[in-house]
């Protein structure tokens, strides 16, 4: 398949779109002329000033993380389950009833080992959740490291995903996710995976009409 590019706008990819895009804009050569941005060439690469000027007019390609949780936080959520708040009741209970029949020395143990059950089920849950939550963090920092090639100043180049800017023109390659809301400016046979936004298993052919 040959090098598809497109120029990047900073959100999901939506055809219909795209096509009410480029007719408010009179065409694509004069959605690209806005955008100040060349279809050939690209954003200047050095101008340091004009990307940031574009991050401040469109964002950042980059979307808000969840706080990190510790594990404090997880027992919290594991207490307000509604089975292990059962079984905190009846081992209060069972305490208290056994302590006022048969005293302190021999009272506790039936309320007592309820109460050792539930705190190494709670201490177990959260420890799971924990493990999983910080194997995700893991997870999203490689995808951070996810790079794609870019036109600047006519040479291709690679920037990691979160670094590309309204007016970049991308070039995708089989396999390549596409990193924001684009149009396809110059290919051919583009097949997309919209699964993930869709639930559609079969991929959605993009042209250039």
């Amino acid at each position: 398949m040959n090098v598809e590019m497109a120029t990047g706008l900073d959100r999901p990819w939506v055809c219909p779109a795209s096509a009410k895009l480029v007719e408010k804009h009179d065409g694509v050569q004069c959605l690209a002329s806005d955008l100040k941005t060349n279809l050939e060439h690209g954003i200047n690469w050095d101008d340091k000033e004009d990307i940031l000027r574009r991050h401040e007019a469109f964002g950042t390609n980059t979307y808000p993380r969840p706080p990190t949780k510790c594990f404090y936080r997880f027992v919290w959520e594991a207490l307000k389950d509604p089975t292990i708040l059962i079984l905190l009741v009846c081992a209060a209970l069972s305490l208290g009833f056994g302590i006022k029949e048969n005293g302190l020395k021999e009272g506790w143990y039936e309320g007592g080992s309820i109460s050792v059950a539930v705190f190494l089920v709670i201490a177990v849950s959260a420890g799971s959740n924990f493990k999983q939550n910080r194997q995700f963090l893991n997870l999203c920092k490689v995808s951070n490291n996810i790079q794609i090639d870019v036109v600047r100043n006519g040479r291709r180049k690679q920037v990691l995903i979160f670094e590309i800017v309204v007016g970049d023109v991308v070039c995708l390659k089989i396999g390549d996710l596409v990193p924001a809301y684009e149009l396809f400016i110059d290919g051919h046979s583009l097949q997309v995976d919209e699964s993930s936004m869709t639930g559609e298993s079969e991929h959605v052919e993009v042209n250039l009409n």
